[in-house]
């Protein structure tokens, strides 16, 4: 039977299928921490040594610090986490050890030399996600001795550069890298010889490299003549600070470059770019671009500025991932016409995306999988240029036009029960959905009560669920009731403003099933609602409250121990 289940369990990857499984008894519970290949730490709830003794034999960490929703001036759980004694613990204990994710944590320049000097031949890749507190010197030890890396992302985080010597040493000291990844860390002092001595190096590994937006194309004509293989790229800008094309399709204006008076024409520069033809006869003023060339394999795209466009044009057929979400476009031409040539596109990031956008998007994009509209600035512009936000007529198009939708992040002005009923009958497949509604909200004398309960029966799939209004009124107790009787999947659920009372929690506890994780932000519930919830929902995991009522946050305080645990 030991043999049995040994050799069964090799072929169950899924963490809530093996936490399932070593609930069955003491032996399997042996088994899965013998056998568990990663696991996930959040260290407001775990410690070293009971970590280690638990997963003896793990090829892959995740240590988390506090989460992005949390308000820390307001949260009564202490975040202020001690990465050290993990990482010393890590260098120490797990011999197997290949992969090191770190998330929202304070990582020191020790603590990375520590792990670059003791998993030096082993380690194999090191993300260092929205971390803070460390600085190109501790990159430096990590290029000079970590000479196995296939995976090295430190995007998002806060780090103080000194030099560039860090991806110097990388560059000398790998050849196996797959993907590097620096964007929106600000990283600018580095050579971009060594970033194209990396890709000549890794040549045949390369094929993810996300920068900063800080060197123009140009400047990175030999490393993409080097990586020759790459598929996603971010980064990078076109022109000399001009994103702004106002002589349509001709990219030598950013650049002063008259394309009549040197006697050469579009198609030509779209065959250099796309590597048809190796020599065209430019002049010395117009060489500048004469060697640029896309790789052929390129599928992701981040852009940054507008005017890059007219250089993805040529290969946007082969784009299935787009990021437009620090592209400023005021009417929205730009990402119309760019969107209008990727037909093949499936995961789309964008800032702001209208209601004609999402009718372009659904015409012309039938195979999209994904759809983030973060809105960073949209809704906080006043004046000509404050931007609308969606209305359930884009939301209807997209519904129609596409039904392989897994992912829907959006903001909208207000939403119906007409809008949700579209969402349940045509997007069967949608597994993760967030709505953020604006002002307007929904009529507060009709709840989208019954639009829940229509959207949860029809996107059955469906286990991230976050709905977020401005006040309260939008969603009842009977809201709250049919999401825990109808949402069998939902493992993550996020609500702001929503309920009317305790009664709207309990009801809700006694459903959800595998509910992992609750966010709740300014509701009207007590401690007590929270504590019999706890109680009625054995999976729940993590908890985290934010707005909550001051007569009552204290009590919390007090209780942080209890609140905070695992169940």
């Amino acid at each position: 039977m030991d043999t049995v289940l040994d050799c069964v369990l090799h072929y169950i990857h899924d963490a809530n299928d093996r936490n399932s499984f070593s609930l069955v008894s003491h032996m399997c519970y042996d088994i899965d921490a013998k056998t568990r290949k990663h696991v996930t730490a959040h260290l407001c709830y775990a410690t070293p040594l009971r970590f280690r003794r638990r997963f003896p034999f793990i090829e892959s960490v995740t240590l988390a610090g506090n989460p992005h929703i949390v308000d820390l001036t307001s949260s009564a759980c202490n975040w202020d986490h001690n990465l050290t004694p993990w990482v010393q613990e890590i260098a120490t204990s797990f011999k197997g050890l290949k992969m090191v994710r770190l998330q929202n944590l304070v990582v020191h320049d020790s603590d990375l030399e520590l792990l670059a000097r003791t998993l030096a031949e082993r380690l194999m890749g090191l993300e260092i996600d929205s971390c803070s507190g460390f600085s190109t010197d501790g990159l430096l030890y990590i290029g000079k001795y970590c000479n196995h890396l296939k995976i090295l992302s430190l995007e998002n985080s806060s780090i103080s550069e000194k030099d560039g010597e860090w991806l110097h040493e990388l560059a000398l000291h790998n050849s196996s890298i797959e993907s590097l990844d620096f964007y929106k860390a600000g990283l600018t002092k580095f050579d971009v010889k060594d970033l194209a001595r990396v890709a000549k190096n890794c040549s045949q590994s390369l094929v993810s490299v996300k920068i900063s937006e800080h060197y123009e194309f140009i400047d990175l004509v030999d490393f993409f003549s080097y990586a020759i293989k790459l598929e996603d790229f971010g980064g990078g800008r076109f022109g000399d600070n001009s994103p702004i094309n106002h002589f349509g399709n001709n990219p030598f204006y950013h650049v002063g470059i008259d394309l009549n008076h040197i006697g050469i024409g579009m198609n030509q520069f779209v065959n250099n770019a796309l590597g048809m033809n190796p020599i065209l006869p430019f002049s010395a003023q117009q060489v500048k671009y004469k060697d640029f060339k896309f790789p052929l394999n390129l599928k992701y795209l981040a852009l940054n500025h507008r005017g890059q466009k007219d250089i993805v044009l040529p290969f946007a057929h082969l784009i299935t991932q787009l990021d437009t979400q620090f592209v400023y476009d005021r009417n929205h031409h730009h990402q119309h016409s760019l969107i209008e040539n990727c037909p093949n596109l499936e995961v789309l990031y964008t800032e702001f995306i209208s209601d004609e956008g999402l009718e372009h998007l659904s015409q012309c994009c039938k195979n999209l999988r994904k759809l983030y509209v973060t809105n960073r600035m949209g809704q906080n512009r006043r004046g000509p240029n404050r931007r609308e936000l969606l209305t359930e007529k884009g939301l209807f198009a997209l519904a129609l036009g596409c039904r392989e939708l897994e992912c829907l992040h959006i903001n909208l002005s207000c939403i119906t029960f007409e809008a949700m009923v579209h969402i349940g009958i045509n997007l069967k497949n949608l597994s993760d959905l967030s709505m953020v509604l604006g002002k307007e909200g929904v009529n507060m004398k009709d709840p989208v009560d019954n639009g829940v309960r229509t959207l949860l029966i029809g996107c059955n799939k469906l286990e991230r669920l976050s709905i977020c209004f401005k006040t309260l009124g939008g969603l009842s107790d009977i809201g709250l009731s049919y999401i825990g009787k109808f949402g069998c999947n939902l493992r993550y659920l996020s609500l702001s403003y929503a309920g009317e009372s305790d009664a709207g929690l309990v009801e809700l506890s006694f459903g959800c099933p595998k509910l992992k994780n609750l966010v709740i932000n300014d509701c009207p519930f007590s401690k007590e609602a929270f504590d019999i919830f706890r109680c009625n929902v054995p999976s729940l995991r993590y908890f985290q409250v934010q707005g909550m009522p001051r007569h009552w946050r204290y009590r919390l305080e007090e209780d942080q121990r209890y609140f905070k645990q695992i169940v």
